[in-house]
């Protein structure tokens, strides 16, 4: 069996030399990025051991996101005692730790463990473990543990035997070695059965120890480790898409193939223009075909993907012959002998296909970049594939056919987490990027999705939108405080973006949007704010005030509202409202909020007709998460028939 004992990532203790055992630290930032792109140097284990310490538990999840994980409690660090937490320039002059210092490290810790102590209870655990891994005949094991557990393990254990402190490793470091026994066959396996050897009986050791290393190198450059954005003054680093890592696995898998050899690392060409080195795991080859995988990295970008390992798996294909072929396949994207793709169909001068397998979504309806039937592997990374692998195939004299299938065994899972489910792509993830490179937290790839949810709901009959700006609306919705036939399951979201929204609407031949959203977004619109990012505009004091000074100007005199010094101490008050919530509830107190909810409304639809020139019906519902429904539009009631009705229609159809 294989071990890997990995040492956790850094945190802010280690940093600064502290003795960090029982603090109960977590990862710094850079940490998590510098592990997170170290991904790819390590297998596909079968189980991982950790350490309780949330240090150790979340450096797991990040190298290993998929893979079974056991906490193991004595494989914690050495409890310092007196010195936790504390660094040399700390306990300078301090006798205690100067006793240690001249026992060779070997004296118990003040209140702590000696060094004897702690290698025993690691050693116990270690051996433990690996016997219950050995016996459920798992081939690979990860342990991610402290600098001391694997100091005391080594000293244990490896062959040949060095001293404890020659073990030390940095955080992300580490060893790889091979579990054996005193007592085995040239082979390396035990002559007794498994059952017969147990913990502590002192034939196990570890031998053809390698040291690992997180830390990066120009040899395992990826090639976005300088690629960056500013937000915010802040540096967030980029990433590579499931294209990418889909084009990278589908060479490696077909140079496998054909080579027989394993590819530990795929180089594509991004259509951003930039190289990407891809480290490539969990490879297999056997007969007429080959598997192997990448892990996908977003950089500093929120992605529901990240982590996910993309495979490929490619086998040789017959070409079809003549007008023999079955032009009825639509398992993928092929491309002719003059470089010619056809999407969805097999051509008879065909020599790559590209199919969906687990994992992978399969579009039901149309509206979509990809026909329906076809796996959810868009264009451009179709493209990427393609030529990735045709130029493997020339590169060793290959003419025939190849056929590749994307997977991703956690796509199922992780599409509960994408818009997928929303737009009719069923069964998981779709396989995306048309520049090869995730830029976190972009706006144009935010904008690009509601318009890609927004043209399948048009193209499948919606001719009039429910839409919320989040998950506020959504949920009001759901409360049925408009109606018990409005449903938010056909509603969709469009973020900040309330002009854009507009502008894809009206482009893609909409009739009518039916906006249902919270006050706090649309005070905003109500001054012509299109984008209601805080980073954008923030005024919603200054608006809501605004409004109701209208609001007053237009009913004050025919109802005697307030007198001019009243007015003054009110607009003084809703200025100084922190929240727009609580700009309503002073309003209510006041007996204006029906009034100045009127002025608000006339104002949004207003600014909306302006935004899309009249060539769309805009109304609009506000609400209060803690007031609950605050006002709508002439014809909002109108236009909410009309999508009630639209649903029941589709609902028919389906």
């Amino acid at each position: 069996m294989q071990i890997y004992l990995i040492r956790h990532g850094s945190t802010a203790g280690n940093l600064e030399h502290r003795y960090v055992g029982t603090t109960d630290e977590e990862l710094t930032q850079d940490a998590c990025q510098e592990l997170r792109l170290a991904r790819g140097k390590f297998p596909v284990p079968d189980v991982v051991f950790t350490s309780p310490l949330r240090r150790c538990v979340q450096t797991a999840g990040i190298l290993f996101p998929e893979a079974s994980k056991e906490v193991v409690f004595d494989l914690k660090e050495c409890e310092f005692g007196a010195f936790e937490y504390k660094n040399y320039k700390e306990l300078q002059g301090n006798e205690a730790y100067q006793s240690w210092i001249d026992s060779g490290g070997t004296a118990a810790f003040p209140g702590g463990e000696s060094r004897e102590e702690f290698s025993k209870r690691c050693c116990k655990a270690f051996e433990t473990a690996c016997f219950d891994a050995l016996r459920k005949k798992y081939d690979t094991a990860v342990f991610v543990v402290h600098g001391g557990t694997i100091m005391a393990v080594m000293e244990q254990y490896a062959r040949p035997s060095r001293d404890y402190f020659d073990w030390q490793v940095k955080n992300g470091c580490g060893f790889s070695c091979e579990v054996c026994f005193a007592d085995v066959n040239e082979n390396c396996e035990a002559k007794e059965p498994m059952h017969t050897i147990n913990p502590g009986d002192g034939r196990l050791y570890l031998k053809q120890i390698d040291f690992l290393s997180c830390e990066a190198n120009e040899k395992d450059r990826i090639g976005v480790e300088d690629l960056f954005v500013m937000k915010k003054d802040k540096k967030l680093r980029c990433g590579y898409t499931t294209g990418s890592c889909a084009a990278a696995a589908a060479k490696a898998a077909v140079w496998m193939l054909l080579t027989g050899q394993i590819c530990e690392r795929a180089e594509i060409a991004t259509p951003k223009g930039i190289v990407l080195r891809l480290p490539v795991v969990e490879q297999h080859i056997s007969g007429e075909n080959a598997v192997c995988a990448v892990r996908k990295y977003g950089g500093d970008d929120p992605d529901a993907t990240d982590g996910a390992l993309i495979y490929a798996q490619a086998e040789k294909m017959k070409l079809p012959l003549g007008e023999g072929a079955d032009r009825n396949d639509i398992s993928g994207a092929c491309r002719d002998g003059d470089g010619e793709r056809h999407a969805g169909k097999m051509m008879h001068k065909a020599r790559v296909s590209i199919d969906g397998g687990t994992g992978v979504g399969r579009v039901t309806k149309p509206g979509l970049e990809q026909p329906v039937g076809a796996a959810a592997i868009n264009r451009v990374p179709r493209e990427m594939i393609e030529r990735e692998v045709e130029a493997v195939c020339r590169n060793c004299s290959y003419g025939g056919g190849i056929r590749i299938t994307i997977s991703v065994p956690s796509g199922v899972e992780l599409a509960k987490r994408t818009f997928n489910p929303h737009i009719g792509i069923v069964d998981g993830i779709s396989i995306l990027g048309t520049s090869g490179i995730v830029v976190p937290m972009s706006e144009e790839a935010l904008i690009a999705s509601i318009r890609v949810e927004m043209k399948q709901k048009v193209e499948n009959g919606a001719q009039y939108l429910l839409i919320t700006p989040g998950n506020y609306g959504a949920d009001f919705i759901r409360r049925k405080e408009l109606s018990g036939a409005l449903d938010a399951e056909h509603s969709m979201k469009c973020s900040n973006y309330v002009g854009e929204t507009l502008d894809m609407a009206v482009s893609l031949g909409a009739k009518g949007i039916l906006f249902v959203a919270h006050i706090g977004k649309f005070i905003k619109v109500s001054g012509g704010i299109m984008n209601t990012h805080s980073a954008q505009a923030d005024c919603r004091a200054e608006l809501i005030t605004a409004q109701t000074l209208r609001a007053l100007k237009k009913y004050n005199s025919e109802k005697a509202l307030l007198e001019t010094s009243e007015i003054t101490a009110l607009a003084a008050q809703l200025l100084a409202a922190n929240t727009t919530e609580e700009a309503v509830g002073i309003l209510q107190e006041k007996n204006l909020l029906k009034d100045v909810i009127i002025e608000t409304l006339g104002r949004i639809h207003y600014h909306l007709q302006k935004r899309c020139q009249g060539m769309l019906e805009t109304e609009v519902i506000l609400f209060s998460n803690q007031y609950g429904y605050l006002g709508e539009t002439e014809g909002a009631q109108c236009m909410m028939e009309k999508v009630m009705e639209q649903t029941k229609n589709s609902e028919k159809l389906t």
